[in-house]
């Protein structure tokens, strides 16, 4: 690479919002992050991805990439009010911010302690769903997005 060349710079370089391509980035010889790629890509079970492997890659992709991803879940029950939320992991790394939209509370927000949060992951099936790993912005476009189908939906 000559000097007139540079490389880019991982925090000002166009950044995909797929969250696989910024997992990658950052990977290397990362075992967490490549466990968290591997059940996005369908080679992986989700009881084979531990509960702190989700928030130590999200921490990976904000240091190295000045990107925040969260965790996405969307339900629909036939039982119950259905929702959708937004985890992310505070800027201290000790405590998680859940943010979302459900029937029953419609817009809400939590502080709840990282640990406390990796600690129901430690329950999960191959039937569950899997949360979808999302930038920020993105994410909170889909829970309006859902709030909203949801208000027509009532009317």
């Amino acid at each position: 690479m000559s000097k007139s060349e540079t490389r880019p710079d991982k925090r000002t370089a166009d950044k995909s919002t797929d969250a696989i391509a910024l997992l990658r980035d950052v990977e290397g010889s990362r075992t967490t992050v490549r466990r968290v790629r591997e059940l996005l890509e369908g080679d992986r079970e989700l009881p084979e991805v531990k509960p702190g492997d989700w928030f130590a890659t999200i921490e990976y992709v904000r240091d190295d990439l000045d990107t925040e991803l969260v965790l996405y879940h969307e339900h629909r029950y036939d039982d119950a009010p259905d929702e959708a939320r937004i985890t992310s992991l505070g800027d201290n790394g000790l405590w998680c911010i859940i943010a979302g939209w459900s029937e029953r509370a419609g817009f809400s927000r939590d502080k709840i302690a990282k640990f406390d949060v990796e600690d129901s992951f430690r329950f999960t099936q191959s039937s569950d769903s899997v949360p979808k790993l999302l930038e920020l912005d993105e994410a909170k476009r889909r829970v309006k997005a859902f709030a909203t189908t949801h208000a027509e939906e009532d009317r």
